[in-house]
């Protein structure tokens, strides 16, 4: 996770190959944490709005860096890190569903709970879930690992 698994990750033929597709087709990419360091390492992001963990923002290569907990710029989303993991999982259902479905889960006084058990990953799929959207309709990168589909 974090920076070492950004790292790993970046290396990895497989997933820079999809994370090119992807940016190539229009698809949406969302990372968080260091992971968008592998969006401007690919070039994903030349001329993007985007943000990253405090303190790393020289590897938002030819990004526009913005100072804020989540960057949407059309099909890429970027986060800081797990304290906006919340923020960044409704920014992915409003990309998706729309801004009146993020609104209407972030009201869910349950939604919240899904972020306690310190599990990112299941807790970003399970707030897609809970909207009918299958993790696999995007690639999302965060510092436990990440998850591809089409």
């Amino acid at each position: 996770g974090g920076l070492e698994g950004a790292k790993a990750l970046s290396v990895h033929k497989g997933v820079r190959k999809q994370l090119l597709t992807f940016a190539r087709e229009g698809k949406g990419l969302a990372a968080i944490c260091a992971a968008p360091m592998i969006l401007g390492e690919l070039g994903i992001l030349e001329g993007k709005r985007a943000t990253i963990y405090p303190g790393m923002e020289e590897h938002l290569i030819g990004a526009v860096h913005i100072e804020e907990d989540v960057v949407r710029d059309i099909n890429i989303i970027t986060s800081q890190g797990p304290a906006t993991a919340m923020e960044f999982a409704l920014s992915i259902v409003e990309f998706f569903k729309g801004k009146e479905a993020a609104e209407e889960i972030a009201e869910d006084e349950e939604a919240p709970v899904l972020l306690h058990n310190n599990r990112f990953s299941e807790s970003v799929e399970g707030v897609l879930a809970s909207f009918g959207l299958p993790a696999k309709r995007l690639i999302y990168i965060y510092i436990h690992g990440i998850r591809t589909g089409r």
